[in-house]
C-alpha cells in the first residue's frame, strides 16, 4: 500500500454533487455492517464526490472524511479540503482527507 499527500494548492475544488455527504460504509468482507468510523477520532466517515480541476483538466474524485455531522453540499460551488492524500491498493486509488467542508461564499474553490 502507498499513501501519498497532496498539494491542494494546486487544484480548485468544488462539490460534484448536491445535498449531504453519503455514510462511508463499513465492510466485514462484501458485507456493508453500517457506518464506518474515523480509527483515531472515532468520528463517522461520510464521502462526497469532488471536482479537482486545473487549469488545463478535471478529474471528479471521490473522497472519504470525519465529521460529526454530515455537512451539505451545493453541485459545482467551491469546497475546503485539509489533509488531502491518496492511498494506492491494488492498482486501486482511494482518496481521504483530515475535513472536507462548503467554502465561504467568497472563495475561488481552492483547498
Amino acid at each position: 500500500m502507498n499513501r501519498f499527500i497532496l498539494d491542494g494548492t494546486k487544484y480548485r475544488i468544488l462539490a460534484a454533487q448536491s445535498g449531504k455527504a453519503r455514510e462511508a460504509k463499513n465492510y466485514d468482507g462484501d458485507t456493508a455492517t453500517g457506518q464506518a468510523r474515523d480509527e483515531v477520532t472515532g468520528l463517522p466517515l461520510w464521502s462526497v464526490d469532488l471536482v479537482l480541476a486545473t487549469d488545463t483538466e478535471t478529474d471528479t474524485v471521490r473522497v472519504k472524511f470525519p465529521a460529526a455531522v454530515s455537512p451539505d453540499f451545493v453541485n459545482l460551488k467551491p469546497v475546503t479540503v485539509e489533509g488531502l492524500r491518496a492511498t494506492v491498493v491494488r492498482e486501486r486509488v482511494y482518496f481521504a482527507a483530515a475535513s472536507v467542508t462548503a467554502a465561504p461564499a467568497n472563495s475561488k474553490g481552492d483547498a
